[in-house]
């Protein structure tokens, strides 16, 4: 028997969206491989994938807010209680799933794919949920949208409406799609994994000594610069008292300060040479820059090119050699998911 056709059953997950474009685009934001934990609480899904071919480890994650959704119930899985009966376990639930396969599936009635992705609203970027980590809580209540909550029965044209259902823990993670109410519809349903163990690369805060957060647009801009056969770029930021010199003035003017190096400078080297782009710390440019010591940072180029469908980037450096990158993608203008990309660069 289907597994949503069970009745009477306690279902622990159920969510829908009516166009599916922009989780697919987040979800191929973070597909360092193939392999994807699926975290689901009540505030929300992160997915979570890592790759780690060396000592230095890549880790990406998505964060999807529960008002991300038009629909979306957890119902935490039963387990037995002291009295012999049956509760909620009130903790999240995890299960991993082939990241390609569910691409895959988005992209049946073909709107899910790169080609139809969709273009970011901006929003306020004073969300809570701008650095949520699993296990917290989204006790902001959502904000009313700019217009009304799409249900499950309403099409835009020419997107793909999607309902997921997770019946039980081992239980296939069912979706059905279509493209209109009244279409006709696909069922399918995915083999779930019990999850393994993630690769953990916790940022502390306190430990930051580069912070910078500008507007996606400039950041993709420069990155589309870049040519094709670059591998690795490279995040040079200099601090304020480094940023300046001090030269002789001509005329007898006496001394003058000038700035000599940007405050952050976008280095890629490629077969056939080397691009820079720097950045000035102006507020029309670089919305927060903060650094205590010169850095340097190169985190893979093909993981930061396919992160850039957003609205605004966030790159923090830890001192022990963490990088976090972080971009916010709004929906209906408001912050209701984000991707981090995590690299230990051992610095």
């Amino acid at each position: 028997m289907n597994h949503l056709e069970k009745p009477n059953a306690h279902k622990i997950f159920t969510a829908s969206i009516s166009d599916v474009r922009p989780f697919a685009s987040i979800l191929r934001g973070v597909m360092l491989s193939n392999r994807a934990t699926l975290i689901i609480s009540n505030a929300g899904i992160t997915v979570t994938v890592e790759e780690m071919r060396t000592s230095l480890g890549k880790l990406s994650k998505a964060y999807v807010l529960k008002a991300f959704f038009d629909e979306f119930e957890y119902n935490p899985p039963l387990e037995v209680v002291q009295d012999g009966g049956m509760g909620e376990s009130g903790g999240p639930t995890t299960f991993e799933i082939a990241l390609d396969t569910f691409l895959e599936c988005l992209n049946v009635f073909g709107s899910g794919n790169p080609s139809a992705s969709f273009a970011p609203e901006r929003g306020s970027g004073k969300r809570g949920g701008w650095q949520m980590r699993e296990g917290e809580e989204d006790t902001e209540e959502p904000r009313p949208r700019d217009n009304a909550k799409v249900s499950w029965s309403k099409n835009a044209e020419r997107a793909t409406m999607m309902k997921m259902t997770y019946q039980e823990i081992g239980a296939p993670l069912s979706m059905i799609l279509a493209e209109e109410a009244s279409g006709p519809t696909t069922t399918v349903e995915m083999v779930t994994l019990e999850a393994a163990e993630n690769l953990d690369l916790p940022f502390d805060d306190g430990e930051t000594i580069a912070r910078i957060i500008m507007k996606s647009s400039l950041f993709r801009d420069a990155v589309t610069e870049v040519d094709a056969t670059c591998e690795r770029l490279s995040f040079i930021c200099t601090p304020r008292s480094a940023q300046r010199a001090q030269i002789q003035g001509s005329n007898n003017r006496g001394p003058q300060i000038r700035a000599v190096k940007p405050a952050f400078r976008i280095h890629a080297a490629g077969a056939y040479g080397t691009t820079e782009m720097d950045f000035p710390n102006d507020r029309d440019v670089l919305e927060t820059f903060d650094c205590d010591q010169p850095v340097e940072a190169t985190p893979l180029y093909r993981v930061v090119r396919s992160l850039t469908s957003s609205a605004k980037t966030s790159i923090r450096i830890e001192s022990s050699g963490l990088l976090s990158i972080q971009f916010q993608l709004p929906k209906n203008g408001f912050d209701h998911a984000f991707i981090e990309l995590l690299v230990k660069l051992g610095l």
